[in-house]
């Protein structure tokens, strides 16, 4: 099993996301986990910047 040649594939193909074609390389179904965690990182950073910018105006309005 060949890592690198695999990645060098992704790199010149341009329009796959890096982390899944190395999982798949030696996990079938690790695609679709590890589009499950960027999916689930993407909405958990998207929920703590809404979060933080609030706070913001908030002080200062007080």
């Amino acid at each position: 099993m060949l890592l690198i040649p695999a990645l060098e594939e992704v790199y010149a193909a341009g329009n796959k996301i890096a982390a899944i074609e190395a999982v798949k390389s030696f996990w079938e179904t690790g695609g679709f986990f590890i589009s499950v965690l960027i999916l689930i990182t993407t909405l958990g950073c998207t929920n703590a910047t809404i979060l933080a910018s609030c706070r913001t105006y908030f002080a200062m309005v007080r």
